[in-house]
């Protein structure tokens, strides 16, 4: 992947439309997202992909009835993202979940930053750090 620079905003922009789209499907959004001005090294069309791969993610296997939390904001000199959802209780364990979060996975590596994916207490939560323009 050839990592351009690009404004951190367009990161917050890729997310608002993704949690719009989830938004219209029946679930609610809270967290922050920080204004943050800044560059960071990426590639828009990887960063879609990623994002509308995990909120692919929510819609099929996230329970309506809880919250998502979506948190964007530099710690540590990266750029995190954090989502947590309920998993539905009807779901099981479904492999296609794991596709998707492979090719996530996959992208960040390219992208030289870290994703974790954890799941807890029937919570799901993806963890993604990107590294900035200093």
């Amino acid at each position: 992947a050839v990592l351009k620079r690009m404004e951190i905003g367009q990161v917050k922009e890729i997310l608002l439309g993704n949690c719009e789209f989830v938004e219209l499907a029946g679930f609610t959004i809270e967290g922050q997202m920080e204004d943050i001005e800044g560059l960071m090294y990426a590639d828009e069309m990887m960063l879609k992909r990623m994002s509308s791969n995990l909120f692919s993610n929510i819609l099929k296997y996230a329970d309506k009835g809880k919250p998502i939390y979506v948190r964007l904001r530099v710690e540590q000199g990266m750029l995190g993202i954090l989502l947590i959802n309920t998993i539905k209780q009807d779901v099981g364990t479904v492999e296609s979940n794991h596709i998707g979060l492979m090719s996530v996975e996959k992208m960040m590596h390219q992208l030289g930053g870290e994703s974790t994916f954890s799941e807890k207490n029937g919570s799901f939560t993806v963890e993604l750090k990107f590294s900035l323009v200093h």
